[in-house]
């Protein structure tokens, strides 16, 4: 008993023995560790140290060439101040002295600038009578009037009237003309030829007023049906829609017909506020009709957007 005993104490002392020296062996390994750790870091500062004074010596010796730049700087400012001082002083005394001969020509400067400004204020008020004017004829043609200035009026050769004044002067020539009537076989009096041509030109007056009624008329159902007021202009075949809808003057669509008889949309105010999706009618299906009736949509929903 004894013997076993003192061999399990052995054994137990041996295993202490053992993990005492792996301890010792992982506590010198950290020492270690720790001491290298502490030569780099004492290492590092010392490089920073270094590197600090470089930058010290650095800066201190760039601080002093700038203090001499400064001083010199201060040296060029005094004598500009000076050099300025007597500039000043001169000019003052050519003023003094060019101030008497200077007087009339600034009298006469004064007149000649007010004479300018006369002529100004006279053109100004010409100008703003003819605006008046081309904006009341800009909506006296708006309103279905007849266009003076964008349209021509073509008269025939061969027209009634002049027929009848070429029987008048035949008549005046005693030449018996020729009767208009084709029954009648006896030669008409100078009395009946004027009675005729005043009833020939009632007649085309007749016909003129009727003509623009109907035109007004026409115009007027379009106008009503489709929302759009047309405008065409003879010599340079550009018509010109104005939406029913329209907010200002500037919102309308001005179309180039071309001689293949197609329409080419020209840029307006209006064209580029449209919603770009909207020229797929045009650029993808080629109709007309469909892109005025989504321009119409789009106006009409803007106006009831305003409205609410």
């Amino acid at each position: 008993m004894k013997r076993q005993r003192t061999e399990g104490q052995l054994d137990t002392q041996c295993v202490q023995d053992s993990a005492s020296s792996a301890l010792e062996k992982e506590y010198r390994s950290q020492i270690e560790s720790y001491k290298t750790a502490e030569r780099q870091a004492k290492e590092k500062m010392r490089e920073m140290e270094l590197s600090f004074l470089q930058l010290r010596q650095g800066l201190e010796a760039a601080l002093e060439e700038e203090k001499s730049k400064t001083a010199e700087l201060k040296i060029q400012l005094l004598t500009l101040q000076r050099e300025l001082e007597r500039e000043r002083k001169r000019n003052s005394e050519s003023m003094e002295m060019a101030e008497p001969s200077e007087g009339n020509q600034s009298d006469k400067l004064v007149q000649i600038s007010s004479e300018p400004s006369t002529w100004n204020e006279a053109n100004d008020s010409e100008l703003r009578l003819l605006r008046e004017h081309k904006l009341q004829y800009e909506a006296y043609i708006a309103q279905g009037g007849f266009d003076f200035i964008n349209t021509k009026v073509l008269h025939a050769v061969e027209n009634p009237y002049a027929t009848c004044l070429k029987k008048k002067s035949v008549a005046e020539h005693h030449t018996p003309p020729p009767t208009l009537s084709s029954n009648s076989t006896q030669p008409s009096s100078p009395d009946s030829l004027v009675e005729e041509i005043e009833t020939l030109k009632k007649r085309i007056r007749r016909m003129n007023e009727l003509f623009t009624a109907q035109t007004n008329r026409f115009r007027d159902a379009v106008y009503q049906l489709t929302g759009w007021h047309v405008e065409m202009s003879t010599h340079e075949n550009k018509l010109r829609i104005r939406s029913r809808y329209s907010r200002s003057d500037d919102e309308y669509l001005e179309l180039l017909w071309t001689d293949t008889n197609k329409f080419e949309l020209l840029e307006t105010p209006l064209v580029n506020r449209l919603d770009p999706r909207l020229f797929t009618y045009i650029s993808v299906s080629n109709s007309f009709p469909g892109f005025l009736s989504a321009v119409t949509q789009d106006l009409f929903e803007k106006q009831e957007v305003r409205s609410m």
